[in-house]
């Protein structure tokens, strides 16, 4: 079964780094405030590869719990 993945990211810049499975998310900025349509986009990339990774952020643990809370807690998503 071949997955599609979505080409359409309108606010982010995707680099996969293994085909399907994971992709560096470039050109977001986490310690900013984050708009909706940047959040979607980030969710989409997440649907499709599994495991994304944002490179050389620069925030405190604190900073990074309260996004994640912020802008994943009603998706479901498992936040440690």
């Amino acid at each position: 079964m071949t997955k599609i993945i979505s080409k359409q990211y309108k606010n982010i810049t995707i680099n996969p780094i293994a085909g399907s499975l994971g992709a560096e998310i470039q050109n977001v900025d986490l310690s900013e405030t984050i708009s909706d349509e940047i959040i979607s986009d980030v969710y989409k990339a997440l649907l499709d590869f599994q495991v994304i990774f944002f490179r050389n952020q620069k925030f405190e643990p604190i900073s990074q719990k309260l996004f994640a809370k912020k802008n994943w807690y009603s998706s479901n998503l498992s936040i440690c």
